[in-house]
Order: C-alpha cells, then structure tokens, then sequence
C-alpha cells in the first residue's frame, strides 16, 4: 500500500515523559517549519548537561526579530515576563543564561513555563536552528 510509507515518511508520533510540559504524547508533522505558539520537535547537543544528544518538545517562544533580555534571572521576550532561571540543574550541573538581543533569522527560542525545563534560556541549549528542527508537534493527550 502506497499511503503507509507517505504517512510514515511525513508524520510521526513522540512522546514526553518529563514533568516539563502538559502533554504526554505528540503527532509529529516532520519537516513543517514552526511559527510562535506552535510546539516542536528538535534535536540539540545540550553541552553536558544530558549524557547524549536528545530530541525535545518545546514551544517556540520567540522567533526571527524578536528580542530576549534576561535581567537578575528573570526572562523577558519581547518585553513579555516568561519565567526564572536557575544557576543548576535538579541534578546540580551549573547552567549558564543563554541568548540575549535580536533572535537572528533561522532560529527560534523555545521554552516551557516549568520552573525546571532546560530550555533556550540557558546556554547550554541556546537559540534551536531551523536545521535543528524535526517538524511541529500537535498534542494529544
């Protein structure tokens, strides 16, 4: 059958078993470029905080133009408060801030509001480039 290996080739399914985002599972449309608001797929070296490179569901919290400012540990896009940072993570590796100023074209900043997600707002994760992308995520339970 033809339409199997389309589907396949197209779509996926991913799953969340950390505490960092509201959804456990994810029909994942590969190769679809995100846009703000939208969750997405990606896979990133993250710079020894985990031990291998990892795939991660975030939403994309600021896009090309938009402007990251991170001030006495709080973080602002767009002038938009989006949470704390923390100087470690639960498992005491030390986290530096990440990005800050104009989010350059071909990247995306993405995060999560959970006081614990390793997102772009340290640097050992950074700014996700659109090379880095497997496609938007849709949740569903």
């Amino acid at each position: 059958m033809i339409i199997l290996p389309w589907v396949f080739k197209h779509y996926g399914l991913g799953f969340n078993n950390t505490d960092s985002m509201p959804h456990r599972a994810y029909l994942i449309h590969k190769r679809k470029s995100p846009e703000l608001g939208s969750y997405v797929v990606f896979s990133k070296e993250t710079r020894g905080i985990l031990l291998n490179d990892a795939q991660f569901v975030k939403q994309v919290a600021g896009t090309a133009g938009g402007m990251v400012r991170i001030g006495n540990t709080k973080l602002y896009i767009n002038s938009k408060f989006r949470g704390e940072l923390k100087a470690k993570t639960k498992n005491g590796k030390k986290l530096s801030p990440g990005y800050q100023g104009e989010i350059p074209e071909g990247f995306y900043f993405v995060w999560t509001p959970h006081p614990d997600s390793f997102d772009s707002r340290y640097a050992q994760m950074g700014l996700v480039h659109e090379d880095e992308i497997i496609g938007v995520a849709y949740p569903l339970w």
